[in-house]
């Protein structure tokens, strides 16, 4: 089964269920935000970890999907602790701490990626609460290691003129996967997008500048105690991480789009260098130098997943050894 053919998706029951993301009296509200989902792919790899692979409390920018094959790991993600171990596929949302280690002993064999899912301006994982992780039936593991393929083997296709939409079909067909296995337990139409897009496009606006809580609030008319409250009811995290994400998304958009320097970057974003510098790293594993590097051009797209060449793609997921380039997923 190749699920990057949308007419063979509605034929097919392995991947593709049809249990429903919503309840009857929701479909209308569930049309209206899948509408406007936007999806970048941003990094994405095959291969057994190091021991000593991990990370602790950072605050990821991008959504992560780990498909373990092979062993165990120790993950925190959205204030869940658990242990994923092979079949499960593992949802971590951005814009929550997140923390993750291998176990002593323990070989531990994942595809991974890396990947943005706005709808509108709001992030997807903000607005649907998933299950940190999803136990792949054994009748559909193949499918979904085929679709991990898929999409690595489109994202070395840097100078194929059709690479991105293979990926970007291999993204929307693990989404409507995760959806349609998970059931996703919220969609939140309480708030309005015109609601969300005034504070939006006023942290927005005002980015470059110091920012604070009070000034926040007071532009909504609001004291800054029942704003913080108002403000996690509609994005589900604090004002400070919010507008961090938002300082440190545009910081990656302007080292993807523009030439200025990082000095110059994070000055447009209202922070300092080292301090932008610093998070940046914690946030993406990379320092700003080296993810401008890494996304300048068709031979940085290539060095991406070079690990991932030396490995035939029919033999990649049956355990064969590929070390993962850094980040390490």
């Amino acid at each position: 089964m190749r699920l990057v053919q949308p007419s063979q998706r509605s034929k097919n029951t392995s991947l593709i269920r049809g249990a429903g993301i919503m309840r009857t009296n929701n479909l209308q509200v569930a049309k209206s935000v899948f509408e406007d989902l936007h999806l970048k792919l941003v990094l994405a790899g095959f291969g057994q970890v190091s021991q000593g692979w991990g990370r602790t409390e950072f605050v990821p920018t991008y959504n992560r999907l780990y498909y373990v094959v092979e062993g165990k790991c120790s993950i925190k993600a959205a204030g869940r602790e658990f242990v994923a171990s092979g079949g499960h596929l593992v949802v971590i949302p951005a814009g929550f701490p997140l923390s993750y280690r291998s176990i002593r002993g323990e070989k531990l064999v994942k595809f991974w990626c890396h990947f943005s899912a706005k709808i509108g301006h709001m992030q997807m994982f903000q607005m649907l609460e998933f299950p940190p992780y999803i136990e792949v039936l054994e009748s559909e593991g193949n499918d979904l290691r085929d679709l991990f393929d898929r999409l690595l083997s489109a994202k070395q296709e840097a100078e194929d003129i059709t690479a991105l939409l293979k990926i970007h079909n291999c993204l929307s067909d693990l989404i409507i996967y995760l959806i349609e296995r998970a059931r996703p337990v919220r969609l939140n139409p309480v708030v309005t997008a015109a609601q969300r897009y005034r504070i939006h496009s006023y942290i927005e606006e005002h980015l470059a500048g110091p920012l604070s809580l009070e000034q926040l609030a007071a532009a909504f008319h609001y004291s800054p105690n029942y704003f913080i409250r108002y403000f996690k009811s509609i994005f589900h995290v604090s004002p400070h991480r919010y507008i961090t994400q938002m300082r440190l998304e545009k910081g990656q958009w302007l080292l993807e789009n523009s030439k200025w320097s990082v000095g110059k970057i994070a000055d447009i974003i209202g922070m300092k260098p080292i301090p932008f510098a610093k998070m940046f790293k914690q946030a993406t594993a990379l320092t700003p130098t080296d993810y401008r590097r890494l996304h300048a051009g068709a031979q940085a797209e290539r060095t991406d997943t070079m690990a991932l060449r030396d490995t035939p793609a029919a033999n990649r997921w049956q355990g064969a050894p590929c070390e993962h380039t850094q980040p390490s997923g």
